[in-house]
């Protein structure tokens, strides 16, 4: 799925309702606050109900022969002495991590970064048949499959990977075997504390426990520094807390790793706003209307905004315009706004 598939689903769930563009600056800008951060959120994985903070890393010495789990950590250290360049980059080099964690559509429980630290696009392929060489690391459980056996052969699937800023690329994973459960060369994995933290930050938004989501996304970041989705969210989370000069460090860098997420300029966009830079703001808007193709799913959200930014500079017939053109695309937050 790609990084944008889902994101109007996102956007009609968690968007306040309605945004009054020039009736009610002020309701206006709270509303456009709400709705950034939980952009953000839908470009994460859905957090579980409760999730635990705790996890209990094994030892290095047992890591060889381990499947993957949400709570294990790899000491990079160990990872920098066991795996070889183009480990997983071929099908005679396998990543070797177990059904659990080279399924669902997602690599390793979600817990991998670029090398730059971005969020990396994963899309299975499919299997490219047998291993060429026969395994001798444990075979994996079929969690979730009660009486199911796993297959005597080895059978090598192939997952297409995007990095921001790097040519795409193919990995390859022996999905019934446990074998070196570190990332692939020039990946990271981002820790499993790490990512408990993000998700319990996400869900304390949403249930209004601000204190909490900011205290949990600077933990999330800070044990894992540099990574895309961390940056972009803690910035978003200072958004909320109304203080968009800390915001807006956090979001450049996210920018800085993928510089084409229309997302992350948009939120840069709102930053500028809400620290009053109208030009600024207009501008990015202008540039991503221009850019993205009309059928983006984006689109309507942003020619919303466009119809304030002309309100604000007293231009009412062209914002009225924008509005209807929005509100007529299934964007209706701007519906009211098309009668002002």
């Amino acid at each position: 799925m790609s990084f944008f598939a889902g994101v109007v689903g996102c956007i009609q769930d968690f968007s306040p309702d309605p945004t009054q563009v020039g009736k009610n600056e002020r309701m206006a800008r709270i509303g456009f606050r709400a709705s950034v951060v939980l952009l953000v959120a839908c470009t994460t994985s859905r957090p579980p109900t409760q999730p635990s903070i705790a996890t209990t890393p094994a030892p290095t010495s047992s890591l060889l022969g381990t499947c993957p789990r949400e709570d294990l950590d790899v000491d990079p250290s160990f990872c920098a002495e066991t795996v070889p360049e183009g480990y997983g980059m071929t099908k005679d080099m396998p990543l070797e991590w177990g059904l659990e964690a080279a399924s669902r559509g997602v690599l390793w429980m979600n817990r991998l970064a670029c090398e730059n630290g971005g969020k990396p696009e994963t899309h299975r392929e499919g299997n490219v048949g047998p291993a060429s060489v026969t395994s001798i690391s444990p075979r994996s459980p079929m969690t979730g499959m009660a009486g199911a056996r796993v297959p005597d052969i080895d059978i090598v699937d192939a997952w297409q990977v995007r990095c921001p800023g790097r040519e795409p690329f193919t990995l390859y994973t022996n999905m019934y075997r446990c074998g070196n459960p570190c990332p692939p060369f020039k990946m990271r994995l981002i820790p499993a504390r790490a990512k408990k933290l993000h998700e319990a930050s996400v869900r304390a938004l949403e249930e209004k426990r601000f204190e909490d989501a900011l205290a949990h996304a600077q933990e999330a970041l800070r044990l894992a520094p540099g990574v895309e989705t961390y940056l972009a969210w803690l910035g978003a989370v200072y958004f909320v807390f109304d203080r968009p000069e800390d915001a807006l460090p956090l979001l450049e860098a996210a920018r800085a790793i993928d510089p084409r997420s229309p997302l992350h300029r948009l939120h840069i966009g709102a930053v500028h706003d809400e620290l009053g830079h109208l030009v600024e703001y207009a501008g990015i808007l202008d540039e991503l209307l221009q850019e993205l193709p009309p059928d983006h799913a984006l689109v309507p959200e942003l020619k919303c905004r466009k119809a304030g930014v002309l309100k604000r500079a007293g231009k009412p017939d062209e914002a009225i315009a924008l509005a209807a053109d929005a509100c007529g695309a299934g964007f209706n937050r701007c519906c009211e706004a098309r009668s002002e």
